[in-house]
């Protein structure tokens, strides 16, 4: 299994391609036009971001359990 990130765009001004990072690898952006949402699969949290802002994407250093319940 390789551990990897993707990071996949909605709704920019150029078609993108999705990225597929390598664990070790950190995503530097920051907002340059009108306000957006960060958002993450899994994750109810919704984070409103501004122009200005900057973000660090990276894999974190704890580690989350999946569970799943069948019945």
């Amino acid at each position: 299994m390789h551990d990897s990130l993707g990071v996949a765009f909605n709704n920019p001004t150029q078609e993108k391609q999705p990225l597929l990072l390598d664990e070790t690898d950190e995503l530097s952006l920051e907002i340059t036009r009108e306000v957006g949402q960060l958002v993450a699969d899994n994750n109810p949290t919704i984070v409103n971001v501004n122009p200005g802002d900057k973000i660090i994407i990276r894999k974190a250093s704890e580690v989350g359990l999946l569970v799943s319940h069948n019945d």
